[in-house]
């Protein structure tokens, strides 16, 4: 599936791939604080965090990343993204699944 996202820059960034998840953190007013989306390509991963978007100047960011580490390197240890990471079947560095 061709994608378009948009980067740091303002650039549009087409990729070939599907959405793995999308997560989004909620301001007390249920405006949209923080989205965080990972999509995965035939070969590699891209990661996408947009903080405020809702807001006249949301901040975009945009990295591709070859691993699991990578991933996990981009997108860091808050609260949101420990979420993504279960939702995207994502084994965290320091947490054990004990199903």
């Amino acid at each position: 599936m061709h994608l378009t996202l948009q980067d740091q820059k303002g650039d549009l960034v087409q990729i070939d791939g599907t959405c793995v998840a999308k997560v989004e953190a909620l301001n007390h007013d249920d405006t949209v604080r923080c989205v965080m989306s990972l999509y995965q390509t035939s070969n590699d991963f891209v990661c996408q965090r947009i903080d405020e978007p809702e807001t006249e100047n949301p901040w975009y960011r945009l990295e591709r990343c070859n691993d699991e580490l990578e991933i996990y390197q981009f997108f860091g240890t808050e609260p949101l993204a420990n979420y993504l990471y279960g939702r995207a079947g994502i084994e965290v560095p320091g947490l054990r699944n004990t199903k």
